[in-house]
């Protein structure tokens, strides 16, 4: 299993809308080959900013997925969000294997 993560900065102004926009965008996602399910995380953060912060974790079967989501489907869907808000909101990417689940 591999974790496929998106970090989002996003302007205040435009939060509301980008939330809307963000769901329809996870659930495109979750379309694709391998794609298994995605949580959004919001970090509990008291200070005030100019932005809003988002982590997307998509779960994928494996890295071979992943691989095809790249070559074949990510520029189009980022394309998607930049097209719409432009220089509003920021990403950061990262991936990560998954070594071992605990389950209690």
């Amino acid at each position: 299993m591999v974790i496929y993560e998106v970090n989002l900065s996003i302007d205040n102004g435009i939060y509301t809308e980008f939330r809307l926009w963000l769901k329809e965008h996870i659930n495109e996602m979750l379309q694709f080959p391998g794609f298994m399910q995605a949580s959004i995380f919001k970090p509990e953060i008291d200070e005030a900013s100019a932005q809003e912060k988002l982590t997307i974790q998509y779960q994928l079967k494996n890295r071979d997925d992943l691989e095809r989501y790249f070559t074949e489907f990510a520029a189009k869907m980022r394309e998607e969000g930049i097209k719409r808000f432009s220089d509003q909101f920021s990403a950061t990417r990262r991936v990560f294997a998954v070594e071992e689940i605990i389950v209690k």
